[in-house]
């Protein structure tokens, strides 16, 4: 978002439950899950010690 920095220093101190309702009734953004599922599918990704079987699971669905 492009915002006046009157508008982005309001933003700023909103916690991140009122951002991402801010974000979720954008027009252009439809939610398919909490900020929680899309960190942990992130930290599953990157975590060279995390399980081959999430990994497989991510790529599969991403693919189709």
């Amino acid at each position: 978002m492009d915002l006046p920095p009157q508008k982005a220093k309001i933003l700023r101190g909103y916690d991140f439950s009122k951002k991402w309702e801010l974000v979720c009734d954008q027009e252009k953004f439809i939610e398919q899950g909490s900020p929680k599922l899309y960190l942990d599918k992130l930290r599953s990704y990157l975590d060279p010690k995390g399980s081959k079987k999430v990994k497989l699971f991510y790529y599969y669905f991403s693919a189709n």
